[in-house]
């Protein structure tokens, strides 16, 4: 029987859980395991393979109806079991392991070491964020993003909105803007307003306000007339679906500091650009790896 890899631990906002399970994905296809996934259970029916998906299993196995609801009461359990045991031996055996990296340094699960536990035992609860095999991602790109492929039907609006604007020749911009907690999450270190993101992009190299052009702002506050293209404020701020069907689908994004757009681009495999700081020209990043911003 194939080990089973299971992630239960809401560690941080819904980009360091995408990048995460991808990158356990990823690990999964690679030694024959299985995933379930209980803390992504919120925004599951922003995705296809999570759709309908109750256990946030990795491969899919759906359900006729929805049924978030009655496995998402198994997380907080788990959760409080792990804490508890901190202090005390650590379990590993044929049926069962614990690996509580919490606040710990990357742990490679494209190493012999996990490869081998994945043979050794039945069940393998993976608590914390530093699960990372970048190799692994670029190699299994393709099965993870169809996977997470953002669904039309979140924003249908958008979807034929984008598919005019395609249809009519534009080139397609998305630009993140993170502002509400990042004002003041580690002394507003990460923080750049609209108005500092609009002056980034303010050179002819990116020329925004050109017709032929268009752009989107993802933006979780709204964002003041007459910063961007009016055009693209409609609706700001949207559904998070909506933004993330956006940022998906444009040939380039721009971003900060956060961690979704970052998600993003890897998911439409487009350009990404990001703005570290005020007056900082955007910096392409690869993500077809997804290796940590």
């Amino acid at each position: 029987m194939p080990a089973t890899l299971i992630l239960a631990d809401q560690t941080g906002r819904l980009g360091n859980r995408l990048i995460l399970f991808s990158h356990v994905i990823a690990a999964a296809e690679e030694h024959g395991c299985r995933v379930l996934n209980l803390s992504i259970l919120p925004a599951a029916h922003y995705f296809e393979g999570l759709h309908l998906n109750p256990l946030g299993r990795y491969p899919k196995r759906f359900f006729p109806i929805d049924l978030r609801w009655l496995f998402r009461a198994f997380r907080k359990p788990i959760q409080n079991w792990i804490r508890s045991r901190r202090g005390k031996p650590p379990i590993q055996n044929r049926w069962l392991t614990v690996l509580d990296m919490e606040n710990k340094p990357v742990y490679r699960l494209d190493s012999p070491e996990f490869s081998a536990l994945t043979r050794q035992s039945r069940w393998i609860i993976l608590w914390g964020y530093p699960y990372r095999c970048p190799a692994l991602v670029k190699k299994h790109a393709t099965k993870i993003r169809s996977f997470f492929r953002v669904r039309a039907q979140v924003a249908p609006m958008l979807s034929r909105e984008f598919a005019a604007a395609m249809g009519a020749g534009k080139d397609s911009l998305a630009i993140h803007i993170r502002q509400g907690d990042f004002r003041k999450w580690n002394e507003g270190k990460y923080y750049l307003s609209s108005q500092a993101m609009a002056q980034n992009l303010s050179s002819k190299a990116w020329n925004i306000w050109s017709p032929q052009i268009r752009t989107w702002v993802c933006s979780d506050e709204v964002v003041a007339q007459g910063v961007f293209p009016n055009e693209a404020l409609e609706g700001i701020p949207r559904e998070l679906g909506e933004d993330l069907f956006i940022m998906s689908r444009c040939r380039r994004l721009v971003g900060g500091w956060s961690t979704l757009p970052y998600f993003c681009s890897f998911l439409g495999n487009n350009e990404f650009y990001r703005i570290s700081s005020e007056n900082h020209y955007p910096e392409h990043l690869d993500t077809c790896s997804l290796n940590d911003l």
